[in-house]
């Protein structure tokens, strides 16, 4: 009985600002470059926006309510290796979107708002034909 009314208290996991603390670069999917120390979940506001010129490689899936790139000062970098995202993007100033390579880049729903995205024509072209019904400003 007692565990029947744990389980019908227990509340929802709620979404949280996870910002990322690594300023030497990294890897997305370590927990350990990330506030609270974990890695970001779909509802989750993300934040690569501290200060100083480092890289975040993306080598597999993301999901977010929306992720803003760039800070006050340096370069800060998502480099797309490869994998998914899905959620709301906004590469500010500062920030770089860095698509390239041949690796497969799918974009799964929300917006991109870009001021810097880079990346060779190929990889290019394929980005923005998953953008094709996005407003890309």
């Amino acid at each position: 009985l007692f565990s029947l009314v744990c389980l019908l208290h227990a509340t929802p996991s709620q979404a949280a600002t996870r910002t990322w603390v690594n300023t030497a670069g990294g890897f997305w999917n370590n927990g350990a470059n990330w506030s609270g120390g974990v890695v970001p979940v779909a509802g989750d506001t993300v934040l690569i926006n501290a200060n100083g010129t480092y890289t975040v490689t993306l080598v597999s899936e993301a999901e977010f309510a929306s992720l803003t790139l760039g800070g006050g000062t340096g370069t800060q970098t998502l480099q797309w290796a490869t994998g998914s995202m899905s959620g709301n993007l906004t590469v500010a100033a500062n920030g770089v979107l860095n698509f390239g390579g041949n690796s497969s880049k799918t974009f799964i729903g929300g917006s991109l708002t870009a001021a810097n995205a880079v990346g060779n024509a190929c990889a290019s072209k394929r980005i923005a034909s998953q953008f094709e019904s996005r407003q890309l400003n």
